[in-house]
């Protein structure tokens, strides 16, 4: 570090300058210090401060999650009712507690099948009686029998035995 020389005369004047320069110090040491314990300060007002918002935060936390309920142990969702919910219309039919989707009175809605599908599942076929069986083929015998009089191959009748 390099020394200005100052072009005292005397020793007094130059004591008289080093006095000076240790008060200069001496003051910026001061201001540093007081800065520092106003940073301090203001550190622990900012930490109040936040302190007081997050204490804030959690009590409106509080009142927004009051209306919920708690979270469910058997996996299914809070927000899907598990029984009739009477605030929900039914646009098809006017009725509460179900969606149009789900409406029983709407022939094509069948919860979670395709509507063309579930047609043709859930008609069962008619149940054929030995009797039924018996007719059926008396009306193809008549059938085919009438279609073989008709027929002609070469001016014979066909046969089919």
């Amino acid at each position: 570090m390099a020394v200005k020389p100052f072009g005292d005369q005397t020793l007094a004047d130059a004591i008289g300058r080093a006095k000076g320069c240790e008060l200069t110090l001496r003051s910026g040491k001061t201001k540093l210090l007081n800065y520092a314990g106003q940073t301090t300060s203001e550190i622990t007002e900012l930490t109040k401060l936040v302190a007081a918002l997050t204490e804030q935060i959690t009590e409106i936390g509080k009142k927004v999650t009051g209306n919920r309920p708690p979270p469910r142990s058997d996996g299914r969702s809070p927000n899907v009712p598990s029984g009739p919910n009477r605030s929900i219309v039914c646009y098809t039919c006017g009725e509460a507690g179900h969606v149009s989707r789900r409406c029983p009175n709407n022939p094509t809605s069948i919860s979670g099948t395709n509507p063309v599908v579930a047609s043709v599942v859930t008609n069962t076929p008619p149940i054929s009686t030995a009797s039924d069986t018996q007719n059926l083929v008396q009306e193809l015998l008549k059938q085919l029998n009438s279609a073989n009089n008709t027929t002609t191959t070469n001016g014979q009748q066909s046969s089919l035995n």
